[in-house]
């Protein structure tokens, strides 16, 4: 995860491993997930979400 906050907007990179299987949609509802329970904090929220099945790609 990485963070970084410019001005009033704060961009999040957030990287998951996941089964096969998962779904576009299913993407965009963990998205969803984030910049709804940051925007209470006043930020216009970035929210970059990369999903992937293989553990090594993550670091």
């Amino acid at each position: 995860m990485a963070a970084t906050k410019l001005g009033d907007r704060l961009c999040l990179e957030v990287v998951f491993v996941v089964g096969e299987g998962w779904a576009v949609s299913e993407e965009d509802a963990v998205r969803h997930a984030i910049i709804d329970r940051l925007e209470p904090l006043g930020y216009d929220v970035w929210a970059n979400v990369e999903l992937t099945t293989d553990a090594g790609l993550v670091e």
